[in-house]
């Protein structure tokens, strides 16, 4: 995802100006009473699949989040509640008041999502 990431922000300031290009193109040819082209059906071929294909990747980027973390498990009371208060403040930044972790059902994993956190 981080190349996708990278391709939309490096391709959408050129997808603006050829969208802009074409449009501009349009309105002079509209208000000078040109007639249209092939030159200018070829344009908006690619004016339409560049929105389409900017659309496409915004869709993608807006519903892949890049703050999901993977761990091996998540800290446990030793009845199995998930202790949400230590991941919020792991993602928060507030390691210095996690509490007492000792008493989790498997403390290793804290510092397992310390360690790996985003």
């Amino acid at each position: 995802m981080e190349i996708l990431k990278h391709t939309h922000s490096g391709l959408r300031w050129l997808f603006l100006l050829i969208i802009i290009f074409a449009i501009v193109n349009a309105f002079r040819k509209w208000k000078s009473g040109e007639k249209f082209g092939a030159k200018d059906k070829v344009l908006n071929i690619i004016t339409i699949a560049l929105t389409h294909t900017m659309g496409i990747i915004g869709i993608v980027l807006f519903f892949i989040s890049p703050k999901i973390q993977f761990t091996e498990g998540l800290p446990k009371t030793r009845s199995g509640k998930i202790m949400r208060r230590i991941l919020r403040k792991v993602a928060c930044n507030e390691m210095d008041n996690l509490g007492d972790v000792s008493t989790l059902l498997n403390p290793e994993v804290v510092q397992s999502i310390i360690d790996n956190r985003l």
